[in-house]
């Protein structure tokens, strides 16, 4: 059959040895959510409502933070042939010099959701919005107590689809 057991046995064992390390290294974290209203930043297609409710999530642990912040915007605003980080740059590099650790942008609804102006000028201007929309969304948020359970729940819907040359 092509296989090899002696290495599939090692992959095995080396998946169940970072199973263990990651549950010995396990440790409270402080974690908190907050919301803010962003707006001017995004503009819609005609008949579209944009969203703009930003959404940040803060985790800390020890000396390390992490940040997720999800917004509903299309992240360019450069409209160039270049490969850039575009908004998503400026907001990550703002928040780690406001408040240092790492961050991670998360595009939330974004069909027919464009950004208001544009070029490198635009990009930096609503990448520092955001990152201090973040800062402020999380002054007032409570921490969640490291004790509480994160539960994950799920539904899945089927949806009859009308346009069969889609898929």
């Amino acid at each position: 059959d092509g296989k090899d057991n002696e290495y599939m046995k090692r992959i095995r064992e080396g998946i169940a040895r970072g199973i263990q390390m990651a549950i010995n290294g396990l440790r409270g974290a402080k974690i908190c959510f907050g919301e803010i209203k962003l707006a001017g930043l995004v503009r819609g297609e005609p008949n579209t409502e944009p969203d703009e409710v930003m959404r940040t999530m803060c985790v800390e642990f020890g000396f390390s933070r992490i940040m997720l912040v999800n917004f509903g915007i299309h992240p360019t605003a450069i409209y160039s042939r270049l490969i850039t980080g575009d908004i998503a740059y400026f907001l990550t590099e703002n928040l780690g010099s406001l408040v240092g650790g790492e961050a991670m942008f998360i595009n939330g609804a974004q069909g027919g959701v464009q950004p208001v102006g544009g070029g490198w000028i635009n990009a930096r201007s609503i990448g520092e919005k955001l990152a201090l929309g973040a800062v402020q969304s999380l002054q007032d948020s409570p921490v969640i107590p490291t004790s509480s359970a994160i539960i994950i729940k799920q539904k899945i819907i089927y949806v009859p689809l009308q346009n069969t040359r889609f898929i």
